[in-house]
């Protein structure tokens, strides 16, 4: 039988009276605690963590040294008020994390169940994470991204405002997401990352059937190598593939939904291997209008490669 030890709050932490903080949980030295808080039941806050107004902590947490949870939004149209920082259950946010509440009047920035968030790693305003997510060191949210559930996401990669990463993705490390990252698929490499195939062993890890890694194998065939548009792959999906399969319908609901539009194919030459060691080639990018839906968003990218390309010029001089 477990004993729930009486809550514990070290002499040197500073914790507001208003803070409503559960039984079991223990508060390290040097820790800030603010009055617009709640943290749930048998929590560890460990040495010069920062809990900020608007953080709501379920139970079970373990907020590492000099981690910063609900600060200020980094946004510039922030003009105060109040809204949320709000984490699940069984969360753990390792050394010196950073997750910035909502720019959003009684918004929320929310992770879900248990999350692992390695050091130094930044959520960005308006992210919204879903349970079991993976993020390894450096990892570095914009605002406004969505992460579904049991993603994995590799040591600093980099992730575009309102990008999506859909359901058991794996992100490999040291990636650029300016493109929405499909879900059960491998994705990697410098922006626009691209599409490397399914994410078979994290399908295994998290438990899908056989029958529907099969067909999951089929649909990536069909959109990323097979001759097929995005449209007309997931027209083809619809009605080759078994009705009723969830991850099947919920992969063509997340092509249907992106706005950003989709990473592409490893295997094509839409978008070429960018990388400082291949060199740049501004042209070869604009076919990205095929596969991106917004035009600003199209713009954000060229921009960025063309700045690139200048500075890889400027080293070579």
């Amino acid at each position: 039988m477990q004993v729930r030890v009486k809550m514990k709050i070290h002499e040197t932490a500073i914790v507001d009276a208003n803070a409503k903080i559960s039984e079991g949980t223990i508060i390290g030295p040097y820790v800030r605690v603010e009055g617009d808080v709640e943290i749930g039941p048998d929590c560890e806050i460990m040495q010069a963590a920062q809990i900020l107004d608007g953080s709501r902590l379920g139970a079970g947490l373990k907020v590492h040294q000099g981690a910063i949870i609900g600060g200020l939004p980094q946004d510039k149209k922030f003009q105060g008020g109040q809204s949320y920082c709000i984490i699940g259950d069984d969360c753990i946010l390792r050394e010196y994390v950073t997750v910035s509440r909502s720019t959003k009047q009684q918004g929320a920035t929310r992770i879900g169940k248990g999350a692992y968030i390695m050091a130094n790693a930044h959520i960005g305003h308006d992210c919204h994470i879903g349970d079991g997510v993976t993020m390894a060191n450096l990892v570095t949210l914009a605002g406004h991204v969505e992460i579904e559930d049991f993603v994995t996401i590799g040591g600093m990669t980099v992730i575009h405002q309102f990008v999506r990463v859909g359901e058991m993705a794996m992100i490999g490390g040291d990636s650029g997401l300016m493109l929405d990252a499909p879900p059960y698929m491998i994705s990697f490499g410098y922006p626009p990352a691209r599409v490397y195939g399914i994410n078979a062993i994290g399908l295994k890890r998290n438990g899908v059937d056989e029958e529907s890694r099969i067909l999951l194998k089929r649909a990536y065939r069909l959109l990323y190598r097979s001759n097929l548009n995005f449209s007309q792959a997931i027209d083809n999906i619809e009605k080759e593939m078994p009705r009723g399969n969830r991850y099947i319908e919920h992969l063509v609901d997340f092509f249907r939904r992106s706005k950003r539009g989709m990473s592409t194919s490893s295997h094509t030459q839409t978008t070429p291997s960018f990388s400082p060691h291949n060199g740049y080639n501004v042209e070869n990018f604009k076919n990205l209008m095929g596969t991106v839906k917004d035009e600003e968003t199209l713009k954000e990218i060229l921009a960025f490669i063309e700045s690139k390309v200048d500075e890889i010029k400027g080293i070579h001089a």
